[in-house]
């Protein structure tokens, strides 16, 4: 995603957060060069997603939004929503398959826990007047 962000939605890479890649320090004759080797530092998705943004943001967020599909985003959430405080939590469902390609988690569970933890859902389908630019 950093590497798209700012082209597609004018995100600068910095303001990304992601699975992360190990580096290293590679010597050569005019300096040093920062190496991205081929082992994850961080998996961002699901219990990994709280550690990845305390690891770019170093706080818990008062917003968090996530997507239906893949139990990806539940532990993000819940991190947020744990925050002392107010709190946001969005999960957006992608029920729309004439606009949009819906896809459905088949165990229910980020809609089971949305309703569990009083998240707001937003229905792709019922809820976007839009989805895709004109």
């Amino acid at each position: 995603m950093r590497i798209i962000a700012q082209e597609l939605y004018g995100i600068p890479p910095e303001q990304v957060i992601g699975t992360d890649w190990q580096t290293h320090l590679e010597e050569r004759e005019d300096g040093v060069e920062l190496i991205i080797d081929p082992t994850l530092r961080t998996f961002n998705d699901k219990a990994a997603k709280p550690g990845a943004i305390e690891l770019h943001i170093g706080r818990r967020p008062i917003l968090a939004g996530g997507n239906v599909g893949g139990m990806g985003d539940i532990q993000m959430l819940r991190y947020c929503q744990s925050r002392p405080g107010k709190t946001l939590q969005l999960l957006v469902n992608h029920d729309d398959a004439v606009r949009e390609a819906a896809y459905a988690e088949p165990s229910g569970a980020s809609l089971e826990a949305a309703e569990r933890f009083g998240w707001t859902v937003i229905s792709m389908r019922d809820d976007w007047s839009q989805v895709m630019a004109a």
